[in-house]
């Protein structure tokens, strides 16, 4: 996603190793292209986080509105490579238009990012790149003038008003290059929003500085006006089989599906037709 990225059928030799090769292209001069494994393919055929991604909070996996996976990893690029700069898996130069095939990748969900300079007045942001990579694929890396001279944010909890809800948190404006240039604080006296004004010409990006716990993190914008949304966690509580005994349940006998309370019943009516039946015997001899 993000980059035009296209499936290409394609049967290699790597196939029964589970890996694939995804070939990344573009039409203008000077890309430093960055390669980062998001997340690792299960034998199932689902998707577990990387440790350098499995920190930050922001919805990726399981994410199936395309839009929202969009916003959602530029979001995750913000951090991981503009702002805390991570050490990509492959990295690419090259100073003019072509392609290059990143090979023998294994398969799991990859994101693509061209650091290189493509505008001299920093008015041009580079859109990410997403894949699940499960067969050879194709991207085309497009730049996007993105150039604004203000930038505003507001929050958005979906808790259902949770009392866990944190009473305020620290939002961080990042310049093209990821570098921090204000942080603010959101909270009901601001009604969760904040505005910059006068801004130099360049692109910008606005981040949680660190998303709270028990919480996940999606974005989405129009513009210069970022939504970062805050939703509650789910906890799957084990189920109720109905065999929660008490702690002396050892000494009890187990309920199979026997029901005991009739036995005394039955054994008083057995004792009882035997006495009668007993007493007229007597009778007839």
């Amino acid at each position: 996603i993000g980059g035009n990225a296209t499936s290409k059928t394609t049967v290699t030799a790597f196939a029964a190793e589970k890996m694939a090769n995804l070939t990344v292209s573009w039409e203008y001069e000077g890309v430093d292209i960055l390669l980062y494994r998001v997340a690792d393919r299960n034998d199932d055929g689902t998707y577990t986080l990387t440790d350098d991604f499995k920190d930050y909070g922001v919805e990726i996996l399981g994410v199936t509105d395309q839009s929202q996976l969009e916003h959602n990893v530029e979001l995750l690029a913000a951090y991981a490579v503009l702002r805390d700069k991570l050490k990509p898996l492959k990295e690419y130069k090259n100073d003019t238009t072509g392609t290059h095939t990143f090979e023998n990748l294994d398969y799991g969900a990859y994101l693509v990012f061209d650091k290189g300079t493509v505008s001299k007045d920093g008015s041009v942001s580079r859109v990410p790149i997403f894949v699940f990579l499960e067969k050879d694929m194709e991207a085309v890396l497009k730049p996007m003038d993105d150039s604004a001279t203000e930038c505003k944010v507001y929050k958005v909890w979906d808790d259902n008003k949770s009392k866990n809800r944190p009473g305020s948190i620290d939002v961080q404006l990042l310049d093209g290059d990821g570098n921090v240039c204000d942080t603010q604080t959101l909270s009901d006296k601001n009604n969760w929003s904040y505005e910059w004004k006068d801004l130099s010409k360049g692109t910008y990006k606005v981040v949680e500085k660190t998303v709270p716990s028990g919480y996940s993190l999606s974005g989405s914008r129009k513009g210069s006006t970022w939504k970062l949304t805050n939703k509650k966690k789910t906890t799957t509580a084990p189920p109720d089989d109905g065999k929660k005994n008490p702690p002396d349940s050892s000494t009890r006998i187990p309920r199979t599906g026997q029901l005991w309370w009739p036995v005394p019943i039955l054994l008083s009516a057995g004792f009882l037709c035997m006495i009668i039946g007993i007493l007229r015997r007597r009778n007839k001899e």
